[in-house]
Order: C-alpha cells, then sequence, then structure tokens
C-alpha cells in the first residue's frame, strides 16, 4: 500500500491555520469528521494509495471560490478514500475508470 503523498516529499499529520481540516471525529455542524487529514505544500503529487476505481469525482471545487477538487476511490480492498483539497486532478479520471497504486491522482 501507498502513502497518499509522493515519496520523497514533507507532509504533516494535522495541517491547521485558520479555517482549515479538522482532526478525526471532531464535531462538523452534527457529524463527525471521519477522514485523517494529512497536508503538505502546494504542488506535492497526491498519488492512489492502491488500485481501485474511480467513484466520485466533483464537478464543482470542493471548497466553493477555490481551485480545490476531490475524488474518491474504492480500492481493490473495498474501502473507499476521499482524496479532497487537491489541484490538477487529470481529465481522464472520471467516474469507473481504474488506477493503479501509486498512480498520481493530482497535486
Amino acid at each position: 500500500m501507498f502513502f497518499p503523498i509522493a515519496a520523497g516529499y514533507e507532509y504533516r499529520t494535522k495541517w491547521r491555520h485558520a479555517g482549515s481540516s479538522a482532526g478525526f471525529g471532531a464535531d462538523r455542524k452534527g457529524r463527525l469528521h471521519a477522514g485523517c487529514d494529512i497536508g503538505t505544500a502546494h504542488g506535492v503529487p497526491v498519488v492512489a494509495i492502491e488500485g481501485g476505481k474511480v467513484v466520485e469525482r466533483g464537478n464543482k471545487p470542493f471548497i466553493r471560490g477555490t481551485p480545490l477538487w476531490a475524488i474518491a476511490i474504492k480500492h481493490d480492498s473495498g474501502f473507499v478514500a476521499r482524496y479532497t483539497e487537491i489541484n490538477g486532478i487529470p481529465e481522464s479520471l472520471k467516474v469507473g475508470v481504474s488506477v493503479s497504486a501509486g498512480e498520481e491522482l493530482g497535486y
């Protein structure tokens, strides 16, 4: 299994600044944040942690007014991972398309 930040780049497991991400289980206006936020510098490649199929691809920015998008992959082991707040998702990655472990999903 691959780590979602491309090899050789630095990352932080808690990337916090005003209005930024929340920790796992944090209250999100009536629902719990069920994600594991991993932050890194702008421009760092984001890769698929495992092979699978694209099951969701946003048709508008993940955060309104930004160039940040989301894509979800149902991985071969059965779980779904949402990769959010990323740029540069290739147009070829549409719903139903297969991805390989380590394949670049954006940056």
